[in-house]
């Protein structure tokens, strides 16, 4: 017969508490990739509303409108990738939507000024 050990079996360290600044929430996979397809799909449905209405110069306002939402989609996909929750779709095309929105707004002000 061989004998008993005595000693305890040696078990896992606890796992240790969440450090200051990081969270143990996963967060947003491919923030650019939903914010780039959020503002492509709100650049086409701008440039369908100017081409539907017609009138002079569509060729600049298109582009007039890329860069409000280049604007808007390079914000929306850094803030999500520096924050610590996981967006859903609905999150991103709010936060796009806004901030082309609060965008253009800045710019019909300061067209008005000067």
């Amino acid at each position: 017969m061989l004998p008993i050990s005595t000693r305890s079996v040696s078990k896992a360290p606890p796992p240790l508490p969440p450090q200051h600044g990081f969270s143990t929430v996963e967060k947003t996979a491919r923030p650019f990739l939903k914010a780039f397809a959020c503002g492509g799909v709100l650049y086409v449905f701008i440039v369908g509303m100017i081409l539907h209405g017609g009138g002079p110069n569509v060729d600049y306002r298109c582009g007039y409108a890329l860069t409000g939402c280049l604007v808007a989609t390079v914000v929306s996909g850094l803030w999500c990738r520096n924050d610590t929750q996981k967006w859903s779709w609905a999150r991103m095309i709010a936060t796009v939507l806004g901030f082309y929105l609060a965008f253009g707004f800045v710019e019909t002000l300061g067209s008005r000024q000067g």
